[in-house]
């Protein structure tokens, strides 16, 4: 009886180290890090005013994405502009115009 235990614990341990492993390698993740948004161009789908709040769109790891985004100069950005993201501020994205 002792060695029946003591063999299923060790072989119960080991399938559920193994599995784990096998589990965790699969896992992916579909958010977007902020690190990865600066330098990203993207387009502004609701105007930016001045000193305000408007909001940006971009792929990111195959799908779009849509963030809340201000501009970094005091500048309005209208609808359909193309702009870089310069950093992301408290869930904010600081985009500037991209100049031609």
């Amino acid at each position: 009886m002792l060695w029946a235990t003591l063999g299923g614990l060790l072989l119960g341990g080991a399938m559920q180290f193994i599995f784990g492993a096998i589990l965790l390698k699969s896992q992916g993740s579909s958010q977007v890090r902020v690190a990865q948004m600066k330098g990203t161009i993207a387009e502004v789908t609701v105007p930016i005013s001045t000193g305000g709040n408007g909001q940006i769109a971009f792929v990111a790891q195959g799908r779009r994405v849509t963030y809340v985004a201000r501009a970094a100069g005091d500048t309005a950005i209208p609808r359909g502009e193309q702009v870089e993201i310069v950093r992301v501020v408290g869930g904010t994205a600081v985009v500037r115009r991209i100049e031609e």
